[in-house]
């Protein structure tokens, strides 16, 4: 049996967690829920990456980590440099590694 404060307290997170960011309060129990997996999405990618991420272009990042075939040497070699600085987990990444990561945030921005 669940508790019963265990909802209204979820909401009053979600609220105050969509009042900080700015977004628009969701429409039903599916966009909530939605809501939270996003939430809970973010805070894993913040365990991996600096939040500057969000602000500089992760999908760029994420394709200079790959393979880069589309970028002129220069730019790939920056962005991935740019891509290693972002990167706050403990060891140094793999190529996938910070590809899936930098991908992860791009999607997310796209929510």
């Amino acid at each position: 049996m669940g508790r019963s404060y265990e909802l209204p307290m979820l909401a009053d997170r979600l609220g105050r967690a969509i009042e900080e960011t700015g977004l628009q309060r969701p429409d039903g129990y599916a966009e909530c829920a939605r809501r939270v997996r996003l939430y809970a999405a973010i805070g894993q990618t913040l365990r991996t990456l600096a939040p500057e991420v969000y602000g500089s272009r992760p999908d760029a990042l994420a394709a200079a980590a790959d393979d880069g075939r589309d970028l002129r040497f220069g730019e790939r070699r920056a962005l991935r440099r740019q891509a290693r600085s972002l990167w706050i987990a403990s060891g140094k990444p793999s190529r996938e590694e910070l590809c899936a990561a930098l991908t992860e945030a791009a999607e997310q921005l796209t929510e």
